[in-house]
């Protein structure tokens, strides 16, 4: 109430109740009335299905409920109807009043009247979008037309198709889908078909309004780089390329697959056509993958090299390894293509050079050089390179063979016209061994004395028979076997007289001692007053016996001599006393000869002559007795020597 026009109000009570009092001037009092309170009227727009206002009441800035305050309007009415007008994109679909007592019956669009009342009353509008124009979004590989993602439902990839219905006015948010393309990566977006595309961002973000014209969005995507795949070729077990690696750029390849297949190298073969990772997709970049082909060399024949003495199939070299001359065998295993330089062994050859090589039985050999050396290609065949050699030549070894005590050489070697040293010659023999022996099985009528080395400096010591070794050198060598002659039966020469077993000189005894096949001759003794009988008795001349003793016999008988005539005369006289004795010198020169007087009655020896005794001598000889007639005495006579008397007288 207001009093202000009452100046004889009292104070109005809480209800409005005061006293005027009247005065003399015009007095007014105001009572004032409101509506009473009602409840409010909410009003809600909402998007069909959902509590989404769409409404934006007078003033405000985003949809809201229209709340009509029932604020001093109880009674009063609220004429509503669907604000699809102002609602852009929408339409009215339907209202609900059932919130609303005092609200009267919609007409088909909406409108009707609600009366507030004491309560609070609610009216909900529907409304649902309009259709718009699908929007397509395509998300395809640069530079062609390829879908590469998969849009929800789908089991390949295709164009993701915003459907428009009820959309017209809403937005939608594009972007990239490189998180659910694998191994992808965003490149662009195309929004020209699009004209209600917000300007992409750079990872192609963008809003789109559905609208009454169909959109397109095409998102375009390349393949991320991966990690490259490197595919080496390498020798197994030695990790040699036989080629520089392969590399599959993985540049735009992220996800692929890749495949690598095997190179062909000549002489080799794969160890693996497939190994692990041969076929796989590309990795992550960064990570590169190898894929490595193993190759071996294929096998090939063995190359054999023997190191012949020329001439022969004698091996002369020793390989390593090896404790005897053997050839050598390079394996061809795993080595098809492969080569082996080959060259002459004479320096590991003692005592050889080197002469000559034959490449005749290997075909994958070039032309040797002057010193042999070649190169030996392995190929599928067995090959044979044969070197030869000879011995150098060595100084000359002289062997004599000489009899003990002289310079006699007693040895005809072969093809030798007499006895003369052995000369063995050096030419293509050095560091051979000679076996040296005494020759006495060649030198008949000899043993074997002893043998000198010390002109011979790589002679073995000697054996008990002389035999010993020596090695072939630069130097030259003397060795001298001794001999003497065997020792064989004696030569016995007696020297009888004619008929006896008398000797007339000494035996001579030819000492067999050395003599071995030698000769002997024997001759008569010259034996005084004798001469021989039989001047070449049996054996006289011959060899010496190997056993036993030859007996020679020289048989003599003596010379005639003159003879003895023994005269008995008369002292002073030739007149004999006594016929004369003739002692016969017929097979007695040089016997003595013993003459005696006679015993001549009245006769005295005078002397004895001086050659009364004497020896046969070639002449004749006259013994002269001289005696003279005794003096008439007393003599006897007595016999003296058998044949004559001595007479003596007194």
């Amino acid at each position: 109430m207001d009093v202000t026009g009452a100046n004889g109000a009292t104070s109005p009570s809480t209800t409005g109740a005061t006293t005027v009092t009247y005065q003399t001037g015009t007095q007014t009092i105001t009572y004032r009335y409101r509506r009473k309170n009602a409840g409010n009227i909410t009003v809600n727009h909402y998007e069909v299905g959902t509590t989404t206002q769409l409404y934006k009441p007078a003033g405000s800035a985003t949809p809201a409920a229209e709340n009509f305050n029932g604020t001093g309007k109880l009674g009063l009415s609220e004429s509503l109807t669907n604000k699809a007008a102002d609602i852009d994109n929408y339409e009215f679909v339907n209202v609900n009043v059932s919130g609303a007592s005092g609200v009267s019956t919609p007409n088909a669009n909406g409108d009707t009247t609600v009366t507030y009342k004491a309560g609070n009353q609610v009216v909900n509008y529907y409304y649902r979008r309009k259709n718009a124009a699908n929007i397509t979004v395509h998300h395809y590989i640069d530079g062609t037309t390829t879908e590469l993602y998969t849009p929800a439902g789908s089991t390949t990839p295709s164009a993701v198709v915003i459907d428009g219905s009820g959309k017209l006015g809403t937005t939608e948010n594009l972007t990239n889908k490189a998180a659910d393309i694998d191994n992808y990566e965003y490149v662009g977006i195309d929004v020209s078909g699009a004209n209600t595309a917000t300007t992409p961002s750079a990872t192609g973000n963008t809003t789109l309004t559905h609208s009454t014209t169909a959109q397109t969005v095409i998102y375009k995507y390349r393949r991320k780089d991966a990690g490259n795949v490197i595919v080496k070729y390498i020798e197994d077990g030695t990790n040699i390329p036989l080629k520089s690696p392969d590399t599959m750029n993985g540049t735009g390849k992220l996800g692929l697959p890749y495949t690598t297949t095997p190179e062909n190298f000549t002489n080799y073969e794969l160890v693996s056509a497939t190994p692990a990772n041969h076929t796989g997709n590309y990795p992550p970049a960064g990570s590169d993958i190898t894929v490595t082909y193993v190759y071996r060399r294929k096998n090939a024949g063995n190359i054999t090299v023997n190191h012949y003495e020329v001439g022969t199939t004698t091996q002369l070299y020793k390989p390593t390894g090896s404790t005897t001359p053997a050839a050598e065998t390079f394996n061809g295993t795993g080595k098809m293509g492969l080569s082996e330089s080959l060259t002459n062994k004479a320096a590991d050859i003692d005592n050889y050079e080197y002469v000559s090589v034959d490449v005749t039985g290997a075909t994958g050999a070039n032309t040797p050089n002057a010193n042999g050396d070649t190169t030996v290609t392995y190929n599928a065949g067995n090959q044979v390179v044969n070197y030869y050699y000879r011995r150098k030549n060595a100084s000359s070894i002289t062997v004599h063979h000489i009899e003990d005590g002289t310079n006699t050489e007693l040895y005809t070697p072969t093809g030798a016209l007499g006895p003369s040293p052995e000369i063995i010659s050096g030419n293509g023999r050095l560091g051979t061994n000679e076996n040296l022996t005494n020759r006495v099985g060649d030198i008949p009528n000899y043993e074997y004395v002893s043998v000198d080395v010390t002109g011979a400096n790589t002679a073995t010591t000697p054996s008990s028979t002389g035999a010993t070794t020596l090695t072939h050198t630069t130097s030259p060598q003397t060795v001298i076997y001794k001999y003497r002659r065997k020792n064989v039966g004696d030569v016995l020469v007696h020297h009888y007289e004619a008929g006896t077993t008398t000797s007339l000189a000494n035996d001579e005894n030819l000492s067999g001692v050395g003599k071995s096949g030698l000769t002997y001759t024997t001759n008569p003794a010259s034996i005084p007053n004798y001469t021989v009988v039989n001047a070449t008795p049996t054996g006289h001349t011959g060899t010496y016996p190997a056993t036993g003793t030859t007996v020679v016999t020289y048989e003599y008988r003596r010379n005639d001599a003159g003879n003895v005539t023994v005269h008995h005369y008369i002292d002073g006289t030739t007149t004999p006393l006594v016929p004369d004795t003739v002692l016969n010198g017929t097979g007695k020169l040089g016997l003595p000869y013993t003459t005696t007087d006679h015993n001549i009655p009245n006769y005295t020896l005078v002397s004895v002559p001086s050659n009364a005794n004497g020896t046969f001598t070639t002449g004749n000889q006259t013994v002269t007795y001289y005696y003279r007639r005794n003096d008439a005495r007393k003599c006897s006579c007595s016999p003296f020597g058998g044949r004559n008397n001595n007479i003596t007288c007194s």
